[in-house]
């Protein structure tokens, strides 16, 4: 079970959105490196006269905490440089750096068997460096808040085209849409809740349009009526979407076309029947 200290950044990261969590590579596990400093510690309160080996443990693990916090705490102010739509995780994962490393030297300097010092993480910000607001809400200067969005924008359908291309062929590719937009666009909702109806309706219309032209199953008429209800949906979608959206259009461009291909070139399969059995002929 983890200690009072792993705790506390636990409680962070559960108040984090989970999709910002991923957008870090953390390297190391804090938790872990918390609460062996936190065993030492509390090792170290119950010992009246640590010994010299006693304070080099835990000046070791005490170092390892620095070394892991620092990292921590650049990560977190570069996250929020890149990513500024996610201002409130990057201000949760700060506030929750913060207040362990002020727990953390308290419970060390309160301690009056260990030598120190043991001094404070360095580094921290002012909150003010963290945009809380949901992005697509208006700032105080309307410029900066359309670009903000634009940026934002950009790099969510930039995601959500690599997401789709890497999903495989075409029904994959198009029930991969739906939760590629929750993922690569959580906060701009306004947005979300515009476009993810035509979305739900291309991802569910393209595995049955891969069906009625697979060959065993094949069924003309009705594949054709299907591939016009993509387009109709397309074409609706693309009416919603914002220009940051080009490189999904882009990318699902090419979609289309293979479907339209599988249409053009859709044949029946031929039945396998075994071959006559023709008696041999005799010489006469």
């Amino acid at each position: 079970m983890p200690g009072l200290l792993a705790t506390k950044w636990i409680a962070a990261k559960n108040a984090a959105a989970k999709e910002d969590l991923r957008l870090v590579n953390w390297n190391q596990n804090l938790e872990v490196v918390l609460d062996k400093l936190e065993d030492k510690i509390e090792d170290a309160s119950e010992n009246a006269k640590p010994s010299e080996k006693d304070i080099a443990d835990m000046k070791q693990a005490f170092t390892a905490y620095q070394s892991a916090g620092k990292d921590y705490l650049k990560k977190i102010i570069e996250a929020n440089t890149k990513y500024p739509h996610a201002g409130k995780s990057w201000l949760v994962f700060h506030e929750g750096l913060y207040k362990i490393d002020q727990l953390l030297t308290d419970m060390l300097r309160q301690d009056s068997n260990m030598k120190g010092p043991w001094p404070k993480l360095a580094g921290f910000i002012d909150k003010a460096n963290f945009k809380v607001a949901p992005v697509e809400q208006p700032a105080a200067n309307p410029k900066l808040a359309k670009e903000t969005l634009s940026d934002y924008n950009t790099e969510g359908f930039t995601r959500l085209a690599a997401k789709m291309q890497s999903a495989g062929g075409p029904a994959e590719q198009a029930k991969s849409l739906l939760p590629g937009l929750n993922t690569c666009l959580p906060h701009n909702r306004t947005l979300v809740d515009a476009i993810k109806g035509h979305i739900n309706a291309i991802a569910q219309l393209v595995p049955l349009f891969e069906t009625q032209v697979n060959p065993a199953s094949l069924n003309t008429t009705n594949a054709k009526a299907t591939l016009e209800k993509i387009k109709v949906e397309w074409k609706n979608l693309l009416v919603a979407l914002p220009p940051q959206a080009t490189p999904f259009v882009k990318a699902f461009l090419p979609l289309l076309q293979t479907l339209e291909q599988q249409l053009a070139t859709a044949k029946p399969s031929r039945p396998t029947t075994p071959a006559p059995n023709i008696p041999p002929t005799r010489p006469k």
